[in-house]
């Protein structure tokens, strides 16, 4: 694992960088608690107080003004997919965090920087395919089958009330992703109104097709408060998050201040101890699950070279296309196919069983 380091200047930084006892915190120590989720949502409460109560263009001719709302709109649209590019990116990292060979803290920020675009559309567009189970991983909390019956049910809900949330947001996203592109790539954008307050955007997707979209007040407030909530969202999985790293340093932790997502999620519920699995354990249970889905495909592995290591999607049950004698070819191959999927990798025998690789 790399070493990350944090150069501290003397002064008020010290008390952010360091513990009580001048030792240097870990990564996750500071990076998890300060990173702004909540920015993106300030930015678009902002443009919409400006589009109820302008400021900046109300003495404009009326031409000018609805142009001026316009873009304010295209701003919004901006934020908005950006935040689901940040919520799809964190998703991805999350997903094999200490499962696939545990990645650390430091990859999981790693992968901020470094996600292609395509990733994030993947994300989205297999987001209503997943299952309880991953939605548990990616925000967070422990397995749902390791806990007591009352943890269990109030996280199960959890989850469920997760997967509804980001199917609006994938909707969205995929639907305005073209219209943020046309803005940010060429501005090929057009202004225009089908009354004196309600926006029209015309635009040229990337295949040179004409389309556009109008903006009522409900998708422009829908828009914004997505942004707030996908700014919550990311605050209470990174905290989960870094819980869940505590608890791998420390064994054990009741979490008693913990908020879940969802319905009444806003109060803070005494989960008890939750059953957090060391990645030892975790990954023994997702190999038998790998095995199982691979048993099921025999006849079509029987058919591939002895020794071949190949990729299994342990949520949607599934042998990806990809395979070869070297499980780092293997490993980032699956990973750029599937991105944000939980994923076990095995050795192919002369049979078509498998077994470690």
């Amino acid at each position: 694992m790399r070493k990350f380091t944090i150069i501290a200047s003397a002064g008020p930084m010290e008390s952010v960088l360091k513990d009580d006892k001048g030792k240097m915190k870990s990564f996750a120590d500071v990076m998890y608690p300060l990173y702004s989720s909540d920015a993106r949502g300030f930015l678009a409460n902002l443009l919409r107080q400006e589009m109820i109560n302008p400021t900046l263009y109300k003495n404009l001719p009326g031409q000018l003004q609805s142009k001026a709302r316009g873009i304010l709109v295209l701003e919004l649209v901006a934020i908005f997919c950006e935040s689901a590019e940040d919520l799809g990116a964190f998703g991805i990292s999350f997903a094999v965090e200490l499962y696939r060979d545990a990645l650390s803290p430091i990859e999981v920020w790693e992968k901020l920087a470094k996600y292609g675009g395509g990733e994030i559309v993947d994300f989205y567009s297999n987001i209503q395919k997943r299952g309880p189970a991953y939605f548990a991983n990616l925000h967070g909390y422990p397995p749902l089958k390791l806990q007591q019956v009352d943890s269990r049910r109030t996280l199960l809900r959890s989850c469920k009330q997760l997967a509804a949330y980001l199917n609006i947001i994938a909707d969205d996203y995929l639907k305005l992703r073209d219209l943020y592109n046309a803005y940010k790539h060429g501005m090929r954008i057009f202004f225009a109104t089908l009354d004196t307050k309600t926006p029209a955007i015309i635009y040229i997707d990337s295949d040179s097709n004409v389309k556009s979209i109008v903006f009522p007040i409900d998708l422009v407030d829908r828009l914004c408060e997505s942004c707030e909530g996908i700014g919550q969202l990311i605050g209470a999985m990174l905290k989960w998050h870094w819980f869940r790293l505590q608890i791998a340093k420390s064994g054990s932790k009741p979490a008693n201040n913990m908020q879940v997502f969802g319905e009444s999620g806003d109060k803070v519920r005494n989960l008890g101890n939750l059953m957090f699995p060391n990645p030892t354990d975790l990954r023994a249970h997702f190999v038998s699950q790998g095995d199982r889905i691979a048993a099921k495909a025999k006849k079509t592995l029987s058919k591939l070279r002895p020794g071949e290591i190949i990729a299994i999607d342990i949520d949607l049950e599934e042998i990806l296309p990809c395979h070869s004698h070297q499980l780092n070819e293997v490993i980032w191959e699956a990973i750029k196919l599937r991105p944000g999927a939980r994923l076990v990798f095995r050795r192919v025998s002369k049979d078509g069983k498998v077994g470690p690789y």
